[in-house]
């Protein structure tokens, strides 16, 4: 049998010391994901359509945070496809208005109050273990690993002859994520190279988001050609 597989969202990127307690315990594998945009329904890749045809996970969990809105994210999952019964999912949060109340209910989640109670977290991650065997496979994660770098890089978007700069972060062999003064449109097509010609593609922008310094902040899949 496999591990059990966890995927907690939340604006730190880390594990809280009662989550990390808990799933040490039950053998979780934990992924911590600090940016919605890394589900690919939150980005719209793959027309807004769950590309996967497994479950990510047997249970995700989402800390509200000024960034991280857990009600919306479980929201789009639960429209467009996400293969994961929303009965194994939760927001924590520290209060709900009414709006969101309606919400939780419609979407059938679960909701736990900050600080946590251990012992109701735990009992609720048992019912979602009765949900899902640890037979059921699961979807793959990202076989493809990214390299960290701190590259220069030059772009230019359609309809535009201007030659605009930027900051590469990471890349692997199918994407690159880069750090630019003006934002990107999602599914925006972009000519993207580098001065020592260490880089030279044709990428589309699948996320993006504004960072607290007024930046931009995109993930770009390479096109074949």
């Amino acid at each position: 049998m496999r591990k059990r597989r966890a995927i907690l969202y939340n604006d730190s990127g880390r594990i809280s010391s009662t989550l990390k307690l808990l799933f040490d315990t039950r053998g979780y594998e934990v992924i911590v994901i600090s940016r919605p945009s890394l589900c690919p329904l939150y980005t719209g890749e793959g027309e807004g359509i769950c590309p996967q045809s497994r479950a990510c996970g047997d249970l995700v969990i989402v800390e509200d945070g000024p960034r991280m809105k857990g009600i919306e994210l479980l929201s789009i999952q639960s429209y467009n496809g996400c293969k994961l019964t929303p009965r194994n999912k939760a927001v924590i949060v520290t209060q709900l208005s009414s709006d969101q109340k309606e919400a939780v209910k419609d979407l059938g989640i679960a909701v736990f109050s900050k600080p946590v109670d251990a012992k109701k977290l735990e009992a609720w991650v048992v019912e979602c273990e009765k949900r899902r065997e640890s037979a059921e496979t699961l979807a793959g994660r990202r076989s493809r690993a990214r390299e960290t770098c701190a590259m220069d890089v030059w772009y230019r978007v359609p309809n535009d002859n201007a030659d605009r700069s930027g900051k590469a972060l990471n890349v692997s062999d199918c994407g690159i994520c880069i750090r630019t003064a003006k934002p990107l449109q999602r599914k925006q097509v972009i000519s993207l190279w580098a001065e020592d010609h260490s880089l030279s593609e044709v990428a589309e922008v699948r996320w993006q988001e504004t960072s607290g310094d007024g930046t931009c902040l995109a993930g770009l899949t390479f096109c074949v050609a």
